[in-house]
């Protein structure tokens, strides 16, 4: 089934490799690079879920972004990081995640955990 997608990625590159990617199955309603602006398009545009990276440009990671999200909206996330210490997959566990995928993208495990959000 088709979701309207956020992308949360400070990479241009990564960003726009999700994007190719993911705009075969899915609607991509918009790709932000920092934490503030993942806040405004997410209340904005209410998509159905977000691929956030937790390193992000500006003062918000993205962990600390899906917590203000979250503050309101319930909004699926799928955590996708270069990061695998245990210190903050634990945080970004605390947020309940779809999924949590590292970089380089696994386009295959990402796909099999949007399937599985409703």
């Amino acid at each position: 089934m088709s979701k309207r997608v956020l992308i949360v990625e400070d990479d241009t590159i990564a960003s726009l490799y999700l994007q190719e990617f993911l705009k075969i199955k899915h609607l991509i309603i918009g790709a932000v690079e920092t934490g503030e602006e993942a806040v405004a398009m997410a209340v904005a545009g209410r998509p159905d879920v977000m691929i956030v990276d937790i390193k992000l440009k500006g003062a918000m990671t993205g962990i600390e972004a899906v917590r203000k999200i979250r503050e309101t909206l319930t909004i699926p996330v799928i955590y996708c990081t270069a990061y695998n210490d245990r210190g903050t997959i634990d945080k970004a566990e605390e947020t309940a995640p779809a999924g949590i995928i590292t970089k380089p993208v696994d386009t295959g495990e990402l796909e099999r955990i949007l399937a599985l959000i409703p």
